[in-house]
C-alpha cells in the first residue's frame, strides 16, 4: 500500500517534469522560429549597446544600493538582500561576469534610487541632475532589458527589473500610456504563472515567496495606475489566487532552504508588504470595489474568497483583524511601522468612502445628513493620515511612494459638500484638514509645477465663498487660511456664473453628467478615462465632476 502510495508521488513528479521538458521545448522551437521582438517597444539597434559605459562607478554603484535598501526595498520587497547584496558586490568589482538578467536589474535599482530622490540630494551625492542621472539609467535599463529578450523570458529577476523600471518612470509618464505597459509585465507575471498559487507551491519555498512578492508589488502598482487611467482595467479582481507575502524577514528564507518557515506574529521588515496586501485581497474580493470595476464578478465573489472568516464587505471586521494582527504591535517610531499604521488607515477609510458610494447609489434616495456626515468622516481620515505620514520627517525616504497617492477623492467630496453644507457641525474641521493637507504636499510647490490650483483651485475658493457667507449671516468672520490665501495669490477668480450647488440634482453619481452621460473623471485620480461606469444612475453623493478642469491636470505632479 504505501509502495503504491509512492509510486503515484512518482507518478505525479514524473509528470510535471515531463510537462516542463514539453515547455522547454516549445520554448525553444518559439526562438528559432521567431526573432528577438524586444524592438517593438525599445526600438532597433544595429549592435548591441557597450552597457558599462553607462553604470555608475564602484562608488556610486554601492551609494544607490543603499538608497534602494533605505527608501525602496522596504516598502516592496521584490528582491531577497542577503542574496542580492553579494551579487551587487561581485557585479561592482567586474562588470564582465554580470549575467544580462541581473544586469537588468542593477539598472533597474540605480532607476528607482534616483526616483526617490529631491533635486538636491542627487546634486550632493552623484554631482548630476536627478533627470540626467534617471535618463542615462533608464536608458541602460532598457538596453539590459534587451539583453534579456524580455519578452520572451521567464525569468523573475527579469520581470522584477521591468517593474522597477516602470515604477521609476512613473512621475513622467501618462497613466495611460504606463498602464498599457504595465499590462505586458502583467502577461508575462501571468504566463509564468505568477498568479496561480499551486505553480507558486511547485517551486522552493525560496523562490515562491519571491513570486508572490513580485506579483502583489505589480498588483498593487496596476491598482494605482488603474484608478488614474482606467479603473477597469485593473487585475485587483477575485480571478486568481496568489498568496499574500507572508510577514518575515529576509534572512529567514533563502535559496537553500527546504520547507517555508513560519510567519511571525510581531512586525517584520515585510509588514508594510504585508498590510498592504491583505488589504487588497479583501478588497479584490468585495462587491463595493467590484461595482466600480466589473459587476459581473460579484456573482462568483464569495467562491473565490481568501478570508471566509470575513462577512462580505465587512470592513469592521477587516479592521479589527488587521489591527489585532499587525497594527497593535507596531512602533510609531520606526519609520516603516508608522507608516505602515497610518498607510493602513489611510486605505479602509478610502474603502468605507467606495463602499458609502455603492450601498447609496443602489437605493437611489436622498441620503440623510447623518449619512452625508459619515462620509465626511471618512475624507477627513483619509486627509488626517495623508498628512501625518506627509509632515514626519521620519519618513522623508518614502515620500516617493508619498506621493503617488494623493488623496484625491478626500479633496473632490470635501469641497463639493462644503459648498452644498457651508452650516454642518464638521465645517471648521474639515477646512482645517484641507489646509493642513495642503500644506504638507503643496505648500513649497512653485505656482507653474503645482497642479492643485489647475485642478481644484476655483472649487475651494466657491466653498470658501459659502462658508464665508454663512459665518456673516451668524455675525462672525472666519480666519483666512493658507489654502484659500494662495489661491486667491495666484489670481484664481470664481466663474462668472458659479454653480448653485442646490442645483445639483440628487440623482447624478460621480463618473456622469446630470443627462447620464459619462464624463471623464475618476475618484483618484482621473485623466481621460472614464471610470465607474457601470453604477446605477442613482447618485451615491452630490457630485458634480463636470465642475472640475480635468484638462488642465498634470499627473506627474500629483
Amino acid at each position: 500500500m504505501n509502495q503504491n502510495s509512492h509510486g503515484s508521488d512518482d507518478d505525479i513528479a514524473s509528470d510535471a517534469s515531463q510537462d516542463d521538458v514539453r515547455e522547454a521545448v516549445v520554448q525553444d522551437t518559439w526562438k528559432t522560429m521567431f526573432q528577438s521582438t524586444e524592438h517593438l517597444l525599445f526600438g532597433t539597434r544595429q549592435t548591441p549597446y557597450n552597457l558599462s559605459t553607462l553604470h555608475p562607478d564602484q562608488f556610486q554603484i554601492f551609494r544607490l544600493w543603499q538608497i534602494y535598501l533605505d527608501h525602496i526595498d522596504p516598502l516592496l520587497k521584490v528582491t531577497h538582500t542577503p542574496s542580492m547584496q553579494g551579487r551587487i558586490i561581485d557585479s561592482a568589482q567586474d562588470l564582465t561576469r554580470t549575467t544580462p538578467e541581473t544586469e537588468a536589474l542593477m539598472f533597474s535599482i540605480y532607476c528607482v534610487s534616483v526616483h526617490s530622490l529631491h533635486e538636491d540630494d542627487c546634486l550632493a551625492t552623484f554631482g548630476a541632475a536627478r533627470r540626467d542621472l534617471l535618463v542615462r539609467f533608464q536608458f541602460g535599463c532598457q538596453q539590459a532589458l534587451s539583453n534579456c529578450d524580455f519578452l520572451r523570458s521567464n525569468d523573475l529577476e527579469c520581470l522584477t527589473a521591468i517593474y522597477l523600471y516602470l515604477l521609476s518612470a512613473r512621475q513622467e509618464t501618462d497613466p495611460r500610456s504606463l498602464s498599457a505597459l504595465l499590462g505586458i509585465a502583467v502577461r508575462i507575471a501571468q504566463r509564468m504563472g505568477l498568479h496561480i498559487e499551486s505553480k507558486n507551491v511547485a517551486c522552493t519555498a525560496f523562490k515562491a515567496e519571491l513570486r508572490r512578492r513580485v506579483w502583489w508589488a505589480l498588483v498593487l502598482f496596476d491598482a494605482r495606475i488603474s484608478e488614474m487611467a482606467d479603473h477597469k482595467t485593473s487585475i485587483l479582481s477575485p480571478t486568481w489566487d496568489c498568496k499574500t507575502p507572508a510577514n518575515m524577514n529576509d534572512f529567514a528564507i533563502g535559496p537553500e532552504i527546504k520547507q517555508h518557515p513560519m510567519t511571525h506574529g510581531f512586525p517584520t521588515e515585510s509588514i508594510f508588504t504585508v498590510v498592504r496586501s491583505e488589504l487588497a485581497d479583501f478588497t479584490r474580493h468585495c462587491a463595493f470595489h467590484l461595482d466600480f470595476t466589473t459587476p459581473a464578478l460579484k456573482l462568483i465573489v464569495r467562491e473565490a474568497s481568501t478570508s471566509p472568516d470575513l462577512a462580505d464587505d465587512d470592513l469592521n471586521a477587516l479592521e479589527e483583524r488587521i489591527q489585532e494582527k499587525y497594527l497593535k504591535f507596531c512602533n510609531p517610531e520606526n519609520a516603516l511601522q508608522f507608516m505602515t499604521i497610518w498607510t493602513a488607515r489611510s486605505i479602509l477609510s478610502k474603502n468605507r468612502l467606495l463602499q458609502h458610494y455603492s450601498r447609496y447609489s443602489r437605493t437611489g434616495s436622498q441620503q440623510t445628513d447623518e449619512q452625508r456626515d459619515m462620509a465626511v468622516s471618512y475624507t477627513l481620515t483619509m486627509l488626517e493620515s495623508d498628512t501625518t505620514i506627509a509632515k514626519n520627517p521620519l519618513v522623508k525616504g518614502y515620500l516617493w511612494l508619498v506621493n503617488s497617492y494623493f488623496p484625491f477623492p478626500a479633496y473632490i467630496h470635501l469641497v463639493q459638500d462644503l459648498r452644498r453644507r457651508p452650516r454642518a457641525k464638521h465645517v471648521e474641521q474639515c477646512w482645517q484638514s484641507m489646509n493642513e493637507n495642503y500644506s504638507s504636499r503643496f505648500a513649497t510647490l512653485d505656482e507653474q509645477n503645482n497642479p492643485f490650483f489647475r485642478i481644484l483651485g476655483k472649487q475651494v475658493l466657491q466653498a470658501w465663498v459659502a462658508y464665508e457667507d454663512a459665518c456673516k449671516d451668524s455675525g462672525s468672520v472666519p480666519d483666512r487660511l493658507q489654502i484659500i490665501k494662495d489661491i486667491e495669490r495666484r489670481g484664481i477668480k470664481l466663474p462668472a456664473t458659479p454653480k448653485d450647488p442646490g442645483s445639483t440634482s440628487a440623482g447624478t453619481s460621480v463618473g456622469t453628467r446630470a443627462d447620464g452621460a459619462n464624463i471623464s473623471a475618476t475618484m483618484g485620480f482621473g485623466s481621460d478615462g472614464v471610470l465607474f461606469p457601470d453604477l446605477p444612475q442613482q447618485a451615491f453623493m452630490d457630485v458634480d465632476m463636470d465642475l472640475f478642469d480635468w484638462t488642465a491636470v498634470d499627473w506627474g505632479k500629483l
